[in-house]
């Protein structure tokens, strides 16, 4: 066959193409003629937990939203006014006017509705706050995952990829053994605080279709968020698929009680479940004029010494909101986490935080900190069901 100049330029496009998904490029997904059709409808598998301890007492919020092929951009918006907490879709290579989404949500579990909504929208929970909950964009490796719904949290199996087999020569032979990676994510309704979560997996159940365990390896945190990635070692002849996969997840909740200091230039003291509280002023720093310092110093006082070590690690994981007078620009004050972490001496808990206050965001009349006072250890449950192996 001929090898025209038309044929090469095919050629040397195939080879660009190739390459480009070998590197994982980002698809420009704007240039697409017409609408994205919605993809089909999906749910999470949603557990009854009236049995549960802890999570029988809980309140999961709730949702109801109906409608049919609706541009991501205006189906952000319902979905926005319906959610509890206001959700936007913060970046993304898709045209928004162009991909279209369908949901039909009757008194749904807020979080499958949410996870429903990032399927349709092909995006990833990037933030969720109180006050915000921020959308982005998945690249075109990104599978949809599979969720799990246990009251007011979700799991989500994001898949399994298969490394190269081994052989256990160190261990004096053997058969060749291979290993595989699978990645988990945690997601809390947003009104919740969380002080520990996705450190680590126990699995109930986990076998392939023959009978065969699967063993797991220590687990390790991923790249980013809540992620989480367990490597397991697979059996010698492995099936192909998982019919169930069973476990838990422990989470660490934090059980809060406000500290209002109405004058962040000022000192504030306030006791609360024993323990003294004590805001120091708010401090330019000499090297910024948009970065200010405060710091927050616990004393356990009648706290229950027992419980004291433990809080000590939650307390820096408080939630702090500011008041502003005359925010301009839509820029808001914000509060980087305490690096480094603190350490605390005796009775004694110093947290040191850097406040944002760029130009446009007002000035700082208020300062609301959601002190945790207890810790509510909870295993939350999830299950999935055939899974493919890779």
């Amino acid at each position: 066959m001929k090898n025209d100049g038309k044929g090469r330029s095919i050629k040397r496009a195939a080879i660009i193409l190739a390459a480009c998904i070998a590197a994982d490029c980002e698809w420009n997904h704007t240039r697409a003629q017409g609408p994205i059709p919605a993809p089909p409808a999906r749910s999470g598998n949603i557990l009854d937990v009236s049995a549960h301890p802890i999570l029988k007492t809980m309140q999961p919020s709730r949702i109801t939203l109906d409608f049919d092929n609706q541009p991501a951009r205006q189906a952000a918006s319902l979905f926005s006014a319906a959610s509890p907490v206001p959700v936007e879709i913060v970046r993304t290579a898709i045209d928004l006017d162009q991909q279209l989404a369908t949901l039909h949500l009757r008194d749904a579990l807020f979080l499958d509705g949410l996870l429903q909504f990032r399927h349709q929208t092909h995006t990833l929970i990037r933030q969720a706050t109180p006050t915000m909950i921020s959308l982005g964009y998945a690249g075109p490796d990104d599978g949809v995952p599979l969720w799990c719904v246990a009251g007011p949290f979700a799991v989500t199996y994001q898949g399994m990829s298969r490394m190269i087999a081994f052989r256990g020569a160190s261990r004096g032979g053997g058969p060749p053994l291979s290993r595989a990676t699978m990645v988990f994510d945690f997601l809390a309704e947003p009104h919740l605080t969380i002080n520990r979560a996705m450190e680590t997996i126990k699995f109930e159940t986990l076998e392939d279709e023959k009978g065969q365990a699967i063993a797991v390896q220590p687990a390790s945190r991923g790249g980013a968020g809540r992620q989480l990635n367990v490597e397991v070692t697979l059996p010698e002849n492995p099936g192909r698929r998982i019919p169930l996969m069973k476990g838990t997840v422990p989470v660490t909740l934090m059980v809060t009680e406000p500290v209002e200091s109405p004058d962040p230039m000022q000192q504030h003291v306030q006791v609360i479940k024993g323990m003294t509280v004590t805001v120091k002023p708010l401090v330019q720093q000499e090297t910024s004029p948009t970065f200010r310092r405060f710091s927050v110093n616990y004393y356990r006082g009648d706290y229950p010494a027992e419980k004291w070590k433990e809080m000590t690690d939650a307390l820096p994981n408080a939630r702090l909101k500011f008041r502003a007078i005359n925010p301009t620009s839509g820029s808001t004050i914000g509060t980087f986490a305490p690096s480094p972490r603190p350490v605390p001496e005796g009775d004694n808990l110093l947290v040191n935080y850097t406040v944002s206050v760029p130009p446009g965001a007002g000035t700082p009349a208020g300062l609301t900190i959601d002190v945790p006072v207890e810790l509510q250890h909870i295993d939350v449950p999830f299950e999935f069901r055939d899974l493919i192996l890779p």
